[in-house]
């Protein structure tokens, strides 16, 4: 509990023991109220409404030309660096209307054309220090015409962590066939081994994996002197069919060695969290 103690010295006149008795309260209410903001829940998390976009059919009746219908762009922002991922397939979309009373998700019949997307996109954006991520929440229905505002609500679920394990596995041949194995079953097989095609660097390769790889948070490769390997995942691919995964990290470094110690970090403490959101975006945005 946060105590302030008042002293007042009889050496003192009145005018000056007024004004420190005053500095003293106000000093005593700039520390409470600091108190306070430090004890604010520390996983407190934020949704707000950056931007709406509005578009009509194309002309060209094409719709690769761009996306027909209404997207709210949505801002998530975490107390600490700890967004890992969005999982898309467990986020939903409830509810978006506009002032007028039209729902656009409950008059959406039948299939909806292949480049449409209704609900949460699985197009989604985290920064580097994982507090915000951006991702839009899209249907291919309109508001009416003369609409000033949405209506919109949902769930957002991530994969949120904050602490990593560090794991080393010394002397891994940089070739085709070459395993790493990490903790919790983490299986690694390096294939398509040998120089880029493209590109300055020295030597690429494909780390394969038949599980997710949602707990690996980084690869580092280091030479045999100890000194770090600059290397660059170039691209990231991922197919599920009849039950059976493969994920696939692409590397390359921009020297070559036979070999390398390998140092995989892993998340600890990764948990899922629901994020609730009901907001109101006005269309003048």
């Amino acid at each position: 509990m946060l105590q302030c103690q008042l002293t007042e010295y009889s050496t003192l006149g009145m005018p000056m023991k007024r004004r420190i008795f005053r500095r003293s309260i106000w000093l005593c209410f700039f520390l409470l109220l600091a108190a306070l903001n430090a004890a604010e829940d520390p996983d407190k998390f934020s949704i707000e409404a950056l931007g709406v976009r509005v578009s009509k059919p194309s002309p060209a009746k094409e719709s690769a030309v761009w996306p027909t219908g209404c997207a709210v762009l949505l801002q998530v922002t975490a107390p600490v660096g700890e967004l890992i991922r969005l999982d898309t397939a467990a986020s939903t979309l409830t509810k978006i209307s506009d002032d007028a009373g039209h729902d656009m998700l409950a008059k959406i019949k039948g299939a909806v054309e292949l480049t449409q997307i209704v609900g949460i996109s699985r197009a989604y954006q985290i920064d580097r220090e994982r507090k915000l991520c951006a991702v839009e929440a899209v249907t291919p229905l309109l508001p009416v015409k003369g609409a000033k505002s949405i209506q919109i609500g949902g769930t957002l679920v991530f994969d949120c962590a904050r602490n990593k394990r560090e794991t080393v596995v010394e002397k891994v041949a940089l070739k085709s066939g070459s395993k790493i194995n990490g903790p919790d079953n983490l299986a690694l097989e390096l294939e398509q081994a040998g120089r880029p095609d493209y590109g300055r660097d020295a030597w690429s390769f494909v780390l394969r994996s038949g599980r997710e790889l949602d707990d690996l948070a980084e690869i580092k490769f280091f030479k045999p002197d100890g000194t770090e390997l600059k290397s660059t995942r170039t691209s990231t691919s991922a197919l599920s069919i009849f039950g059976a995964t493969k994920i696939e990290w692409n590397y390359s470094l921009a020297e070559k060695v036979d070999a390398a110690t390998v140092k995989l970090y892993t998340w600890t403490d990764m948990k899922k969290k629901k994020l609730d959101f009901d907001l109101k975006v006005e269309l003048g945005l």
